[in-house]
């Protein structure tokens, strides 16, 4: 981290007089910009004892204000940091804990003073007095502030052209720096920053403004040998964001992601089958949660049953703190971008924007008190479109406002490269149709040292780019097409609709049933693709061995509540397997289809030889769901039990369940699901269908609490007709085993 502020001050006091149109960092009186700064660094040491590692990573949100007073003033403000260490982690929203002049120093921040001309720095000391803090403990805060505060002005005096350079000459902690001119357009100019000796090497990316001289984003990736250790080295990588930037450094996914399959086909099925959507559909939720990441906040507002391409794009803005009883909380906040996601779980898409909340005293008692955040939500409209790039077998490109295209081929025959460059409005969706196949993956950066791992090289071209750089692999087995096809989008210009929303914290939606759920909860998740086992109609049952020495039973919901079964034996028994629950992610989930298994009536043993075992089967004919006669509420979640006649109390919570199902609102975009029932309060969560009696789940003694607002309530109903069937398996003979003389 220190390295990466070194090299910033190194360069922005390299300032040259402009023969040719120049680089030159003229900030207006009193303008202010936010960064964010992400670091991630690791130690490696040998000593004679053996070796020993250690890791950092650190992220701050830093004001830089600038005022032409004596020349040149930038104040430095950091509003928000949260470090993590082997031993621990910092905040600045967690307790004081005995940092409290640490806090008091960040809190008031820094300034410099520069020369206007050659912007080398003039003085620089801390806004905060504290004679005691300042005689015992400033050196290394101070240290790294001066540096860092040198970043306003970044690459000040380079010629713009492709090539231009500018010469820095070494220090004690630097090899000598050669900054070089890689890229520019007209609003930004890309440099590389590179230098290496015996000791350090240091390769990044920077990005400036071109009118303005501010700096855009940036990244550092620095190598430094430790002298006074064998094979000792401390290796970072810190950037630097606009304040809005949605998605981290990710070095960690970086360096992990590999290769995967296109899978274009879903992405052009859903462009050719959205229909155009209006601001009710996109707002459907009146409300959202908020999930905590380490020490940040994670505002999620759900759109249920939208694809990503029908979302858009959410703005999220003048975000406030409320407490239980509506009192606003002194907390100021700082959002990211929104971007959007479809849930793991439940399929349903988000809009999700991080949010910091800025300061450095009190903090941790603000947020204690917070219950939920109110923010106003701006909807911009995408417009899908396929559209149909020609090809040439020595390279083509397609443009769309300012994104870009572009085919390549490869040094493998059949193989061309698409590569994809977003623009700020305009994008292309990473998925092409008309290939025989296609891989996708992350770019690296062009051109980069051959020292640098694969997962620096590719934040370093997020930094270079401006957003994730994909491409495609794409094989074309009967020789090149003439086109293939793509999907475009357009960002609406201004937004389509509005709406205010409070995103609560878990707990407070877990401890208050009156509230809304702000996304639905379903109970059914449907079994995997590759899910072995399959049902039949009543009267066609069949046990089902996988080619093993067991049995087991597949049955749907409905068959399980209108059947029964009776085995023909003192010592098995028909279980359920109760690991499929578990699998499909908790109590509150049940499968689509329930699987039954021989097993002793100790569970003990599921394999068995030489046995026939009959099973009789005695079922309902003709079970269906029928509605109940109930209008929904204003609090159509919560469901009054006397309306569900026949329910036993004391019985698991799984047999009602298996009677009546509660169908989601909103069906168009719930599919008509079935929701699930939720426990009365957060403090119940470990309730259990199977093991808690449906009594527990009682609100106040009367309702049900349901994970979304009701439509309408069904009731399954059964003939008074039966079907038996009698079905006999016999176990496979004991293996013979021939014994070697």
């Amino acid at each position: 981290m220190r390295l990466f502020f070194v090299g910033i001050i190194a360069v922005v006091s390299a300032a040259c007089s402009p023969s040719e149109e120049t680089l030159t960092f003229n900030p207006e009186d009193g303008e202010k910009r936010r960064f964010q700064v992400i670091s991630d660094a690791s130690a490696r040491a040998e000593t004679m004892y053996g070796a020993s590692s250690d890791s950092i990573k650190m992220e701050m949100l830093v004001d830089y204000r600038v005022t032409h007073e004596d020349g040149l003033r930038i104040d430095v403000s950091p509003k928000y940091m949260y470090a993590d260490f082997r031993q621990g982690n910092f905040a600045s929203t967690q307790q004081t804990d005995g940092n409290q002049d640490i806090r008091d120093v960040m809190e008031a921040g820094f300034y410099f003073k520069a020369d206007p001309d050659t912007l080398e720095v003039t003085e620089f000391a801390s806004n905060h007095r504290n004679d005691q803090f300042n005689a015992n403990e400033p050196d290394l805060l101070l240290d790294v502030f001066r540096q860092d505060a040198t970043r306003p002005g970044l690459g000040h005096g380079i010629s713009i052209r492709e090539g231009a350079t500018q010469r820095v000459d070494g220090t004690e902690q630097l090899p000598p720096l050669t900054l070089t001119v890689r890229s520019f357009d007209e609003r930004e100019v890309v440099m590389e920053l590179q230098g290496e000796n015996d000791e350090v090497k240091l390769f990044g990316i920077l990005v400036a403004e071109r009118q303005s001289g501010w700096l855009v984003r940036a990244t550092l990736v620095s190598d430094m040998r430790v002298p006074d250790y064998n094979n000792s080295e401390v290796r970072s990588v810190a950037s630097i964001y606009p304040a809005e930037w949605p998605y981290g450094m990710d070095l960690g996914f970086f360096s992990h992601a590999s290769a995967m399959p296109g899978g274009s086909e879903e992405f052009f099925t859903n462009a050719r089958e959205a229909e155009e959507i209006s601001a009710e559909q996109v707002f459907s939720a009146d409300s959202g949660f908020i999930e905590d990441f380490r020490d940040r906040m994670s505002l999620m507002y759900p759109h249920d049953s939208l694809t990503n391409d029908q979302a858009g794009k959410m703005e999220f803005s003048e975000l406030t703190a409320f407490t239980l009883d509506g009192e606003p909380l002194d907390i100021e906040w700082q959002a990211t971008d929104a971007f959007v996601y479809a849930n793991y779980e439940s399929g349903d898409i988000r809009s999700t924007v991080d949010a910091f909340a800025l300061g450095w005293n009190q903090m941790h008692e603000r947020l204690s008190e917070l219950a939920y955040i109110e923010a106003t939500l701006s909807w911009y409209p995408e417009q899908v479109e396929i559209v149909d790039m020609p090809l040439s077998a020595d390279g083509s490109e397609l443009r769309h406002g300012d994104a870009v295209v572009r085919f390549e081929p490869t040094e493998h025959e059949q193989v061309y490269r698409l590569s994809f460059e977003q623009g700020e409005k305009h994008s292309f969706m990473p998925a092409a149709e008309g290939a025989s196949d296609s891989m996708f993956d992350y770019a690296s950066l062009e051109g980069a040292p051959e020292w640098l791992e694969l997962g620096e090289s590719r934040v370093l071209a997020v930094a270079e780019r401006g957003h994730f750089p994909m491409y495609l692999e794409l094989f074309f087995e009967d020789g090149l097409p003439e086109s293939i096809n793509l999907i475009q989008m357009t960002e609406a210009d201004q937004p389509a609709g509005q709406k205010t929303a409070r995103f609560y914290d878990p707990d407070v939606i877990g401890n208050n049933p009156r509230i809304k759920p702000p996304e639905n909860v379903y109970l059914r998740q449907q079994q995997a693709d590759d899910f072995p086992f399959s049902t039949a109609p009543i009267g066609s049952f069949e046990v089902q061995d996988m080619d093993r020495p067991q049995a087991f039973l597949a049955l749907t919901n409905e068959q399980v509540a209108a059947c029964q079964l009776e085995l023909a034996s003192d010592e098995l028994a028909w279980q359920e397997i109760e690991s499929l629950e578990r699998m499909l992610n908790g109590s509150n989930r049940v499968p689509d289809v329930t699987v039954l298994q021989l097993q002793s009536k100790d569970g003990r043993r599921e394999y068995f030889y030489q046995q026939e075992v009959t099973t009789e089967i005695t079922c309902h004919a003709e079970p269906a769901w029928q509605t109940l006669d109930w209008e929904p509420t204003e609090t159509s979640w919560l469901i009054d039990i006397a309306v569900l006649p026949q329910v036993d109390l004391e019985a698991p919570a799984i047999d009602m369940l298996r009677q009546y199902r509660f169908i989601a609102a909103n069906e168009s975009r719930s599919n008509g699901r079935t929701l699930a029932l939720l426990p009365p309060t957060a403090e119940e969560a470990e309730l259990s269908y199977r093991d808690s009696a449906l009594s527990d789940y009682l609100v106040d003694g009367q309702y049900l609490r349901l994970g979304g607002e009701v439509a309408r309530i069904e009731q399954l109903t059964m003939s008074d007709e039966q079907i038996t069937q009698t079905l006999v398996h016999r176990f496979p003979e004991l293996p013979a085993f021939e014994s070697e003389d």
